[in-house]
C-alpha cells in the first residue's frame, strides 16, 4: 500500500480501485436491498413483507371484485410469487368464461364431466406443503386433464401450464407455454365476447412470461409482457414487471415506469376519494401496487430517485393535513351546516373517517394525495358560500317578486282585455252578419214577390186584351139584341100604326137592325179602344214594377251597407276603448319594471354587504373556529 501512495504522489495521479469481488458485489446487491426494503417499511406502513399465501390471493381478490369497480381500477396484481394461487380466486374474468363455456360444447356433459375434479385438485396442489402430498395431485390434475382433453374447454390447459411453471418434479416451461398458447389459440376461435378473449389473452401472455421469467429468460419474459399489454393497454402487473425487466433503460426512462405504477395506485386512492369511500381507499392503499417495487431487489438502485417520486410532497403535505385537521375540527361547531347538503355532508364525514385512520400515518401515499384531500375541502367551503349567497340574495329579492307578480297580472289584464276584443268582435260580426241576412232575406223575399208579380203580367186575365174585347162583345151582343128588339117594336107601332101585320114585321126589322146595329158599333168601337188600353195599361203596370224592382235592390244594397258600417263603427269603438286601456296598462308595467330595476340595484348593494360580512364569519369558522354570533 505503502509503495501505491508513494506511486501516486510522484505520478500525481489517483490508482484506480481494485476490481471488486463476486462476493463484494453481492454484499453492495444485499446491503441496496436492505436499504430498499428499509425504506419501504419505513414509509409505508401498509407495506406487508411476508411471503404471499393462496389466502392472501384469495382474500384480496374476493375483496377487489365485490366492489364493481371500473375496469381501469379493477385487475387484481398478480406478481410470479402469487400467479399459482391465482386461479383459486373468483376471478370475475374465470368465472363469466366458465358461465360462457357451457354455451360452447358440442356434446352434453363435456365441460362437466371432470373440470370440476380438476379444479379441485389443482387447489390441493396449490396450498399443499408435503412434498409427497403434492405430487399426488399435480399427478391427478396432468391424470384428468389428459383423459379428458378437448378444445372447447380451453380453460383447462391453464391448471397444468401453472403447474408446469411451480411444480418442481413436473417442471418445464416448454409445455407451459405449449399449454397456454393452446389456450389462447382455443379462445380465440371461440364464440365468447371480444372481451373476454383480450381479458383472457393477456392472462395467458402473463402466465407465459411467468414461465421464461423462472428459467430466467429475461428478454422473452419481456416480450411476453409487451405482448400483454397489447391485449390490455391499461394492464398494471405488465407495467410493473416491464419496468422491472427494463433496467438497463436510461435513468430518465427507469423513473418514467416507476412514475406510472406510482400514478395508477394514486388513481384509484383519488377514486375512492371521489366516491366517499374510506373502506375503499383503506383497501386501495393496502393493496397498492407500488409495494412490489420495494419487494424486488432490482430496484435498489433507483432508490434515490424513487425517494424523490415519493418525497417530492412531503413538507407540503404534512403542512397540508395540519390545516386540513384544523378545518375539520373547527367544523364541528360550524354554525352554517343548514347549507350543507347531504352530499356535503357525506364528505365531511369521509375526510372525517380519513382523518381518523391516517393523520398519524407515515404513509408516504398520502402526501401525494393531499392536495385533493384538500381541495375537496375548500370546494365544499365554497359551495357553503355560494348557497349562504344564493340564501342571501333570494331572501332580499323576494320583494322583487311582488313587481314581478304586479307585471304579470297587468301583462295577464291586456292577454284578457285582447282576448275578451277579439271575442267581442266576433260576437258583433256574427250579429252584424245575422242582421244582413235578415234584411237581404226581407228585401230577397219582396223582390222575388214583384219579379213574379211582373213575369205573371203577361198570362194574367186583367191586363189581357182579348179577355176584355170578348167581355165587352158579349155585352154588346146583348145590348145590341135588347135594342135590336126595343127599337123594331118602337118604330114598327110609331111608324105603321094602321099598316098590316107585314109591314110591321117588315118596320120592325129595319127599325130593329137600324138601332141595334149602332149600337153593336159603337160596342165594337168601345170594344176594341178597351183592349187597346189594356195593352197599354200592361205595359205601364210592366214598367211600373220593374222600376218599383230596381228600387227594392238599391234599398236592399244601402240598408246592408248601413249595417256594416253602423257595426264596423261600434267595433272601431270597442277597439279604440281596448286600446287606450292596454296603453294604460302598458304604461304601468313600464314604471313597475323601471321600479323594480332601481329597488334591484338597491337589494345587489345590500347583499353585497351581507355577504361579504357572511363570508367573513365563514373563513373565521373554518380557519379559527369562531363561531359568529347574529
Amino acid at each position: 500500500m505503502e509503495d501505491i501512495k508513494l506511486s501516486q504522489e510522484i505520478l500525481g495521479t489517483e490508482a484506480p480501485p481494485p476490481p471488486e469481488t463476486l462476493e463484494d458485489q453481492r454484499l453492495t446487491a444485499e446491503v441496496l436491498a436492505a436499504r430498499l426494503r428499509s425504506y419501504g417499511k419505513d414509509n409505508f406502513p401498509e407495506l406487508n413483507m411476508s411471503p404471499v399465501t393462496h389466502l392472501d390471493v384469495i382474500k384480496e381478490g374476493s375483496a377487489l371484485h365485490s366492489l364493481n369497480l371500473p375496469k381501469q381500477y379493477s385487475e387484481q396484481f398478480i406478481s410470479l410469487e402469487s400467479a399459482r394461487f391465482f386461479l383459486l380466486s373468483d376471478s370475475p374474468l374465470l368465472t363469466r368464461l366458465e358461465e360462457a363455456m357451457p354455451s360452447l360444447r358440442r356434446n352434453k356433459g363435456v365441460f362437466s364431466e371432470n373440470y370440476p375434479e380438476l379444479k379441485k385438485f389443482f387447489a390441493k396442489w396449490s396450498i399443499e406443503k408435503t412434498p409427497k402430498e403434492a405430487d399426488f395431485y399435480a399427478i391427478s390434475v396432468l391424470n384428468l386433464f389428459e383423459r379428458n382433453t378437448n378444445r372447447e374447454n380451453f380453460l383447462k390447459y391453464l391448471y397444468p401450464a401453472v403447474l408446469f411453471i411451480y411444480d418442481k418434479k413436473h417442471y418445464s416451461v416448454q409445455k407451459a407455454v405449449e399449454y397456454l398458447e393452446t389456450a389462447d389459440k382455443h379462445c380465440s376461435t371461440s364464440s365468447v365476447s371480444e372481451d373476454l378473449k383480450l381479458e383472457f389473452s393477456y392472462l395467458v401472455s402473463l402466465y407465459k412470461a411467468f414461465a421464461v421469467l423462472s428459467l430466467g429468460d429475461r428478454d422473452q419474459a419481456l416480450l411476453y409482457f409487451n405482448e400483454a399489454m397489447s391485449s390490455k393497454n391499461s394492464g398494471i402487473t405488465a407495467q410493473f414487471y416491464i419496468s422491472l425487466l427494463s433496467l438497463s433503460n436510461t435513468e430518465e426512462k427507469q423513473t418514467s415506469f416507476i412514475n406510472g405504477i406510482i400514478n395508477h395506485d394514486i388513481k384509484r386512492l383519488m377514486f375512492a376519494i371521489e366516491v366517499n369511500d374510506i373502506n375503499l381507499f383503506s383497501f386501495f392503499l393496502k393493496t397498492a401496487v407500488s409495494y412490489n417495487i420495494f419487494r424486488e431487489p432490482e430496484f435498489s438502485p433507483l432508490l434515490p430517485e424513487i425517494r424523490v417520486l415519493f418525497e417530492a410532497t412531503v413538507e407540503t403535505g404534512k403542512a397540508g393535513y395540519q390545516v386540513l385537521f384544523n378545518w375539520l375540527h373547527n367544523f364541528t361547531s360550524f354554525p352554517y351546516k343548514e347549507f350543507c347538503t347531504d352530499k356535503m355532508l357525506n364528505e365531511i364525514r369521509f375526510l372525517d373517517q380519513f382523518m381518523e385512520r391516517y393523520q398519524v400515518s407515515k404513509n408516504l401515499f398520502l402526501s401525494l394525495i393531499q392536495e385533493s384531500l384538500t381541495l375537496k375541502f375548500t370546494v365544499i367551503v365554497q359551495e357553503i358560500k355560494q348557497r349562504i349567497k344564493n340564501d342571501i340574495i333570494s331572501k332580499k329579492f323576494i320583494e322583487l317578486e311582488l313587481y314581478d307578480h304586479q307585471m304579470r297580472d297587468e301583462m295577464n289584464r291586456i292577454r284578457k282585455m285582447n282576448d275578451e276584443l277579439e271575442s267581442n268582435k266576433t260576437l258583433m260580426k256574427k250579429k252584424m252578419q245575422e242582421v244582413i241576412e235578415e234584411t237581404e232575406k226581407k228585401f230577397n223575399d219582396a223582390l222575388s214577390a214583384l219579379e213574379n208579380k211582373i213575369a205573371s203580367i203577361d198570362t194574367s186575365a186583367e191586363y189581357d186584351p182579348s179577355v176584355t174585347f170578348n167581355n165587352i162583345m158579349v155585352y154588346n151582343i146583348i145590348l145590341a139584341i135588347v135594342l135590336f128588339i126595343i127599337g123594331g117594336f118602337i118604330g114598327s107601332f110609331s111608324d105603321h100604326s094602321n099598316s098590316s101585320i107585314g109591314d110591321h114585321f117588315g118596320s120592325l126589322i129595319v127599325s130593329g137592325i137600324k138601332w141595334g146595329g149602332f149600337v153593336f158599333l159603337g160596342g165594337l168601337l168601345i170594344a176594341v179602344v178597351s183592349s187597346a188600353s189594356k195593352v197599354v195599361e200592361r205595359t205601364n203596370e210592366k214598367h211600373r214594377l220593374m222600376k218599383k224592382n230596381t228600387t227594392y235592390k238599391n234599398q236592399k244594397d244601402r240598408a246592408v251597407e248601413r249595417v256594416s258600417k253602423e257595426y264596423d263603427k261600434k267595433i272601431a269603438s270597442v277597439e279604440e276603448v281596448t286600446k287606450v286601456r292596454v296603453s294604460d296598462l302598458n304604461k304601468r308595467i313600464d314604471d313597475l319594471r323601471a321600479e323594480k330595476e332601481e329597488r334591484e340595484r338597491e337589494l345587489k348593494k345590500e347583499a353585497e354587504t351581507e355577504t361579504t360580512t357572511m363570508m367573513t364569519n365563514v373563513d373565521k369558522a373554518i380557519n379559527e373556529g369562531i363561531v359568529p354570533i347574529g
